[in-house]
């Protein structure tokens, strides 16, 4: 290996080190208290070098978020070839609580920490989160046009299958369960995504529901 290329590994993997300490202490003592010394000092460097690799921690951050959309992203994958698009968005959802259940860190930071929403706001591009939901709305779409469900618009029904996997998802992530013992969580999650996604599926009023006038509040 030449000196270049023994240069760039040792980056990258300094680089790596700097976004898995951020994320323990993320999850240890949160988004405030997580300072750039904090970081450097679990990895035993200096905060000038942590600039090095990042100007900022909001810069960290966003590197934390894409990561794990890129883990997601991969997961949905496995499953985006099934041929029956309505087995396709059941698979697509048993990804989705795997990897909150697997990658709880990256699941709290993407989706229910409110500190990453205005570090999305400041990029101009965020490929890695429309890619992931293009896989869901395009697979909404495709039961849309088989008559898997019911017509209705994509990205309503889209919204809605994915609020309903991710409350699942945040409520365990988040300790919302204790009333479930552990050793159970896993099953009653899955189950409960199966039993309701059933429900969806044969109902014929999916459009009504998601109208746009009907969350106006009543006269």
């Amino acid at each position: 290996m030449g000196s270049k290329e023994r240069r760039e590994r040792e980056r990258k993997e300094m680089r790596e080190n700097i976004l898995n300490a951020a994320i323990e202490l993320f999850v240890e003592h949160g988004f405030e208290k997580t300072t750039i010394r904090r970081i450097a000092d679990k990895i035993e460097y200096t905060p000038g070098n942590i600039y090095a690799y990042f100007k900022n921690k909001n810069e960290i951050i966003y590197a934390i978020h894409k990561r794990g959309f890129r883990i997601l992203y991969d997961m949905e994958m496995t499953v985006v070839d099934t041929p029956d698009p309505s087995e396709r968005l059941v698979k697509l959802g048993q990804v989705y609580i795997q990897f909150g259940l697997t990658h709880r860190p990256f699941y709290d930071l993407m989706f229910i920490d409110s500190h990453v929403q205005k570090v999305i706001s400041d990029e101009e591009h965020w490929a890695e989160g429309q890619n992931s939901y293009g896989v869901l709305r395009q697979t909404v779409a495709d039961c849309i046009e088989t008559g898997a469900i019911p017509h209705g618009d994509i990205d309503s029904v889209s919204f809605a299958m994915w609020s309903f996997v991710h409350g699942l998802v945040a409520l365990v992530v988040r300790g919302r369960c204790a009333m479930i013992p552990d050793e159970l969580m896993p099953q009653v999650l899955r189950s409960a995504f199966s039993y309701v996604n059933t429900g969806l599926m044969q109902r014929n009023d999916i459009p009504a529901m998601l109208r746009a006038d009907a969350f106006q509040p009543s006269q």
